[in-house]
């Protein structure tokens, strides 16, 4: 299968996303072991979510993508070989407080030694699209839980990221902003085509915005089952449609039968 392309933000050129493939992944940290023998495969352009219960591994798995941790058995390759080209997004913004919005999402550009008359403007260019353009000399404090992730996105994506790696970003906000900020991100990815891992305990969440969802059973994290999801839309009222309320159903009913067995120890 060839690669999805997905085209650069401010130029015309088509990149390859990036595809992952995990065979045989495990860790174990000291005598607990977190995830146990995942083989995954993850297509370039692809939404994927993560589900399963708390503490299962799904964040340790997605560190080890994104090369923060690593495993003790097994391999994860990459079609693009360059770490520069993964983004994060945390469950927490982790903005420094003493930056701007703008000096914040300048921050991965400035590490990575880009000249400040670009940098200012690429970020002004994320900052407007995540919806930010009148907030983007306020400092964290000035800004609600809302427009604070949404600082935290353009960030991510001002790299412009062929990989973007998401950790709960949306947890810890309240329903509608949560929904509104799902959308956003959605739009994003059609738009970019980068690849997304998203780790979430939302199936709704999960089922809104990705193209595959993977649901893993109590720690140690191995994989129980995948589904795809193809929905006819992304507006708001797809929520209410029969399709995305099955799928929800569905992906519920295996996860709370991993738990309940889990639970028995069977």
């Amino acid at each position: 299968m060839l690669p999805r392309m997905a085209f650069v933000v401010g130029t015309k050129e088509p990149v390859a996303s990036i595809g992952v493939t995990l065979r045989g992944v495990s860790r174990r940290f000291g005598s607990v072991d977190a995830v146990d023998a995942v083989s995954l495969d993850i297509a370039p352009g692809s939404f994927v979510a993560l589900i399963g219960p708390s503490g299962c591994g799904k964040t340790t798995l997605l560190r080890m993508i994104g090369g923060l941790d690593r495993p003790n058995a097994g391999t994860i390759e990459f079609s693009v070989a360059s770490s520069a080209e993964r983004a994060f997004c945390f469950q927490e913004p982790r903005l420094l407080p003493w930056r701007t919005v703008r000096a914040n999402v300048e921050l991965p550009l400035e590490l990575a030694g880009v000249d400040a008359s670009e940098r200012a403007s690429r970020a002004r260019e994320a900052i407007e699209r995540v919806g930010l353009g009148d907030a983007e000399d306020r400092r964290p404090h000035q800004l609600s839980g809302g427009m604070r992730m949404r600082a935290a996105l353009a960030r991510a994506l001002v790299t412009r990221p062929r990989l973007l790696l998401l950790d709960e970003p949306f947890s810890a906000l309240d329903e509608v902003t949560r929904q509104e900020l799902c959308e956003e991100l959605h739009r994003l990815w059609r738009e970019d085509r980068f690849t997304a891992v998203l780790v979430t305990h939302s199936i709704p969440e999960a089922v809104y915005l990705a193209d595959e969802c993977v649901v893993f059973s109590p720690r140690p994290a191995r994989v129980l089952h995948r589904e795809s999801v193809a929905l006819a839309t992304h507006e708001a009222e797809v929520r209410t449609s029969v399709p995305f309320n099955e799928h929800v159903r569905t992906l519920g009913m295996i996860l709370r039968s991993a738990m309940d067995n889990a639970r028995r120890g069977s």
